[in-house]
C-alpha cells in the first residue's frame, strides 16, 4: 500500500467526521485545505496530481455515501476526462474542488433523508432498551456530533428529536395497554417506555391522544367483561 494511499485514507476518515459534526460549509473548506497539502510540490506532475485527486475523491465520497455507490462510480468514471482537459493545476484544482461539492450536494439531496432514517430507526428500536434511549445514544449511533445531529433533525422534520423521541415511547405505551399479554398496569408502561414520573407520562399521552392511559384500560377491561354476541 502506497504511503499516498494511507494518508488519502485517513483524510477520508478525518474529512468524514468533519462533514457529520460541522456540516458541509466546514467541510468543503477542510476538503479545500486538504487538497492544497496534497498536491504540494507537484506543479511539473499533472499525472500525478491526477492520480491524487481521484484517489481522494474516491475514498471521500464512498465514505461520505456509501449506500449510494452506482451514483459515486459514474462520477467517479468521467473525472479523469475532465481533469485532463485542465492543464494548469490551479484551474485543475479549482473545477475538481466544484465538481466534487456538486456531487456531495447533489448526493446529499438524492440520499433518503437523515431524519428518515433516524425515524426508521426509532420505530426498529429494541423495547427492552427504550428506557435508556437518550439523543445522545442516538447521535452516537450515527457518528455525528449531539448538536449538529439535533440541527440537522430539525431542520428536516420541524420539531426536535426530543419530541421524536418522546412520540415514539407514547406510541410504544398505548400498543404495551392495548395489546399486552397479560394486561399492564400504567405505572409499569410508563417504566418500561422510559418514564420514571407516572404522573407525567400519563399528562403526556392525554395531551397526544385526547384520553388517559387509565381510560385504554378501562375500555379493553370493558370490552372483555361481555361475551361476543352471535
Amino acid at each position: 500500500m502506497s504511503k499516498f494511499y494511507t494518508k488519502a485514507l485517513n483524510l477520508s476518515m478525518y474529512l468524514s467526521k468533519v462533514y457529520k459534526t460541522q456540516g458541509y460549509e466546514e467541510f468543503m473548506k477542510e476538503f479545500s485545505r486538504c487538497i492544497d497539502l496534497s498536491l504540494e510540490g507537484l506543479d511539473t506532475n499533472p499525472e500525478e496530481v491526477d492520480r491524487r485527486l481521484i484517489s481522494l475523491a474516491t475514498g471521500m465520497s464512498l465514505s461520505l455515501f456509501s449506500d449510494n455507490r452506482e451514483s459515486i462510480m459514474q462520477f467517479i468514471v468521467h473525472l479523469p476526462f475532465q481533469l485532463k482537459e485542465d492543464k494548469p493545476i490551479d484551474i485543475k484544482r479549482k473545477r475538481f474542488i466544484d465538481g466534487f461539492g456538486m456531487m456531495v450536494k447533489t448526493l446529499e439531496q438524492s440520499s433518503r433523508k437523515f431524519s428518515e432514517r433516524v425515524i426508521m430507526l426509532l420505530k426498529s428500536y429494541p423495547l427492552q432498551k427504550l428506557n435508556q434511549l437518550s439523543v445522545d445514544i442516538l447521535a452516537n449511533q450515527f457518528q455525528y456530533s449531539k448538536s449538529y445531529f439535533s440541527r440537522k433533525f430539525h431542520e428536516e422534520q420541524g420539531h426536535t428529536i426530543h419530541d421524536a423521541i418522546t412520540y415514539e415511547k407514547l406510541n410504544r405505551a398505548f400498543s404495551l395497554l392495548s395489546n399486552a399479554n397479560p394486561r399492564m398496569n400504567v405505572k409499569d408502561v410508563a417504566q418500561t417506555v422510559g418514564f420514571s414520573d407516572q404522573k407525567y407520562f400519563s399528562s403526556l399521552f392525554k395531551e397526544n391522544y385526547g384520553f388517559s392511559p387509565s381510560d385504554i384500560a378501562r375500555l379493553d377491561e370493558a370490552i372483555h367483561r361481555y361475551p361476543k354476541q352471535e
